[in-house]
């Protein structure tokens, strides 16, 4: 009986630090629908498994409070903002492409070429 309340405390003690190194960033309501879109877009590009999926929102979620924490403090310096957001996607390419497979890392590969495509299409049309 011992055994199992230990093995029982053990377990729970495990899964809280489990998802407590991933961050808790609070998040508005907009922000959290733009962290889970975007979180399932690239699920279904990179082909991720659930313990992926948990690790990407955490990182989209972390990137997501950065960003805009950064955009709100540094909306009167443009060349800082746009170095600080530069470092921002840096820092989440590193901690993405640590947690992919070598064919999970092609699909990155193609998500952010068609993304970037994409973008500079929408910035040519504005």
């Amino acid at each position: 009986m011992k055994n199992l309340f230990l093995l029982i405390v053990i377990t729970v003690i495990s899964a809280t630090n489990v998802f407590a190194q991933y961050g808790d960033y609070t998040l508005t309501r907009e922000q959290e629908a733009k962290c889970t879109e975007l979180t399932r877009a690239m699920v279904n590009e990179l082909r991720l498994n659930e313990m992926e999926y948990i690790k990407l929102k955490a990182l989209n979620r972390e990137k997501i409070a950065a960003e805009d924490a950064t955009r709100e403090s540094l909306k009167d310096n443009v060349a800082a903002l746009e170095l600080k957001l530069q470092e921002i996607e840096t820092d989440f390419e590193t901690k993405l492409t640590a947690i992919l497979n070598a064919n999970q890392l092609q699909a990155f590969a193609e998500y952010k070429r068609k993304n970037t495509a994409r973008h500079i299409a929408v910035s040519e049309v504005e």
